[in-house]
């Protein structure tokens, strides 16, 4: 008996990912476009990339699109994934690594009795606060080079490429 044309696609799908040909962080196309390229039906698409995602391979998020997987990454760490090409990936807004609760649950505590929690929760300058963006240079810096806070601009909701 023959396998369904779902499986069989996500075999190779699979095959390209478990191979590197798809690195960690490829967007894959859209439901629509990755039915139109293979002539199947919508539906197939998304079994698919259901099946892909079954197997580990690729993760996805409503409106945001389908990503393959950092193989390295136990599923259980939940969606953080590596960016391709060295990128930082500050997309989630959600704790990635097993022990980032902790640290957070710690941050938010120093915070509460550090000064004004009241302003905190108030709109903050355009562009980031220069310590904040500071922080985050020195950050950055430790992969990236030396990056300069002037030159950061924090966001809410952007993205940036690095190259």
């Amino acid at each position: 008996m023959t396998k369904a044309r779902y499986i069989r696609l996500a075999d190779v799908i699979g095959a390209s990912i478990q191979e590197g040909r798809l690195a960690p962080g490829t967007k894959l196309p859209t439901h629509r476009a990755f039915a139109e390229k293979f002539g199947i039906a919508l539906a197939t698409a998304t079994r698919t990339y259901r099946e892909l995602e079954r197997r580990g391979l690729v993760v996805g998020e409503a409106g945001r699109g389908t990503f393959v997987r950092d193989l390295g990454v136990p599923v259980t760490l939940g969606l953080r994934q590596s960016a391709p090409d060295g990128l930082v990936d500050l997309v989630f807004n959600m704790p990635g690594d097993a022990g980032d609760p902790d640290i957070l649950r710690a941050g938010l505590r120093r915070l509460a009795v550090a000064g004004d929690l009241e302003a905190m929760l108030r709109y903050q300058p355009h562009g980031g606060r220069r310590h904040e963006r500071k922080i985050i240079a020195t950050y950055l810096s430790q992969t990236h080079g030396v990056i300069d806070p002037e030159r950061l601009l924090v966001t809410s909701g952007g993205s940036m490429d690095w190259r």
